[in-house]
């Protein structure tokens, strides 16, 4: 795993090569505002009052209670970002948080004993499986801090953990602190703490180390308390999880269809996993099983999930492929220095050409990703709607956060992305509405509504039933979406 400087070999190209290919396409792909809207205006929030946000201002509907904010720290880091640099900065901080994550992978898979190349092409692996959950959001940020987790782990196996080894893996607790107020999956993390105290537990090692992973693994759980929420931030989480809501409506916490991206990348990531421990002569270790059935069994249960799995059983896959270390090493060929550092340099300007600041001169960038947020944003819509003295607003979920972003304070939506803020009687209805059952009206009459926003492509069947209605008049319509007026009596 060493790397002396000035010695740039083919190897280190290789893995220089596999984590430059996980940047281009989160820096380069303008960002959704379903979840930025509100994570943005949340974090605004309390950057100008000093305080963490407790009860939500951005929506109009209903509250839920027993709800906390979980990732309030994300929230105050992309406002942040956003203040100083607009939407490139969010989205290229996001991105490379994202590479960093998996260029700790790389080295937590160096660690566990593969070759660079094997490294960087597991890295490579593991970037696909999550490449369709790396936008800008807080989930991301959270990413890299499961990679040095990880990293520390590893590196703890391996057994000679070096000053910087050790210093990492005794400033976990403060990882977990920071985690905490980051995101809401912490647990993950301190799943792998588990899964190592608990397999070497099993295997009967050292009975003074294990007290001491013990010990450690409790440090990190007390850690996670040092939040605004205290045990509060647990009960949240657990609400989260057995939440049905979320799991009806919401595609990314439902199982992943084995014949979309991510599933079919899932199922045969697991199988070919599968086939590669099971074929193994030495026994994996139980610490490995136990991280494999627990990540693969939160993949199969959440597509959100198919990002974690990718990034934690990629150390574990690098262990089945590592070279045995009796094994004679092949000599290393005499390589051309020169012609490593030139395509390194290859590599890193390539790398320059796709962050948000620098891709408008890249001239194979196609037209629909110059821009920074993505075309189907409604900012027509939303313009539009400001110009009204709406206030009632009854908005397609998914634009929650875009008229958050855009409108508040004057105007607020009626729900946005965030299914746990609301109960279950508000999802009944918005259901109730949005496909359009006999007595819709009767509902819309309850909540008062006064302008119904709606997305030709989501709400088609309520766009119908609104049209048919004399209650209801067009005021505003493009190629995304229709604004509909509620006719005075």
């Amino acid at each position: 795993m060493t790397f002396a400087p000035g010695r740039l070999r083919l190897k280190h190209v290789w893995a220089l090569a596999a984590v430059v290919a996980t940047l281009p396409a989160n820096a380069c792909t303008p960002t959704a505002i379903v979840d930025l809207g509100w994570t943005i205006q949340s974090g605004a929030w309390m950057l100008e009052r000093g305080s963490v946000l407790v009860e939500d201002p951005f929506t109009w509907a209903p509250r839920a209670t027993g709800v906390v904010d979980q990732q309030w720290l994300a929230q105050v880091l992309f406002a942040t970002w956003y203040r100083a640099g607009g939407f490139p900065l969010v989205i290229g901080a996001t991105a490379l948080a994202a590479s960093a994550a998996y260029a700790l992978i790389l080295a937590a898979g160096l660690a566990r004993g593969a070759g660079w190349r094997t490294a960087a092409a597991l890295t490579v692996a593991a970037y696909l499986l999550g490449a369709t959950n790396l936008g800008a959001r807080a989930q991301t940020l959270a990413y890299p801090l499961l990679g040095l987790v990880l990293l520390a782990a590893a590196l703890r196996r391996r057994g000679s953990m070096g000053r910087v080894g050790r210093w990492a893996w005794r400033a976990l607790p403060l990882l977990f602190a920071l985690w905490a107020n980051l995101h809401g999956s912490y647990p993950l993390g301190l799943l792998v703490l588990l899964a190592e105290a608990l397999g070497r537990s099993l295997e009967q090692r050292s009975a003074r180390a294990e007290r001491d992973r013990w010990l450690h693994l409790g440090s990190c759980v007390l850690a996670t308390l040092v939040t605004p929420f205290g045990l509060g931030g647990w009960a949240y989480l657990a609400g989260i999880g057995g939440n049905p809501i979320i799991r009806n409506l919401v595609a990314e916490w439902a199982p992943p269809p084995v014949g979309s991206y991510s599933g079919a990348l899932l199922y045969l990531s697991l199988a070919v996993v599968a086939s590669r421990a099971l074929s193994r002569r030495r026994p994996l270790a139980t610490a490995d099983w136990i991280t494999l059935a627990s990540f693969g069994a939160l993949a199969l249960l959440s597509s959100r999930a198919v990002a974690w799995w990718g990034l934690a059983a990629t150390p574990v896959v690098a262990s089945l492929l590592a070279t045995p270390g009796a094994l004679p090493r092949a000599p290393e060929r005499r390589e051309m220095a020169g012609v490593n550092w030139a395509i390194a340099m290859v590599l890193l300007g390539l790398a320059a050409l796709s962050l948000p600041w620098t891709k408008s001169m890249n001239p194979l960038l196609p037209a629909n990703l110059r821009g920074f947020i993505r075309p189907e944003t409604p900012t027509a819509l939303a313009e539009a709607l400001s110009a009204m003295d709406s206030r009632a607003i009854f908005n397609e979920s998914t634009w929650g956060g875009y008229i958050d972003f855009a409108l508040w304070p004057k105007q607020r939506a009626f729900v946005d992305g965030r299914i746990e803020l609301y109960p279950q009687a508000v999802w009944d209805d918005y259901v109730a509405l949005t496909y359009p059952v006999a007595g819709w009206q009767s509902i819309a009459d309850r909540y008062r509504f006064d302008a119904l926003v709606l997305d030709r492509r989501l709400t088609p069947e309520l766009m119908q039933a609104a049209a048919a209605s004399l209650a209801w008049r067009p005021v505003y319509e493009d190629e995304r979406g229709i604004i509909f007026q509620r006719v005075s009596p």
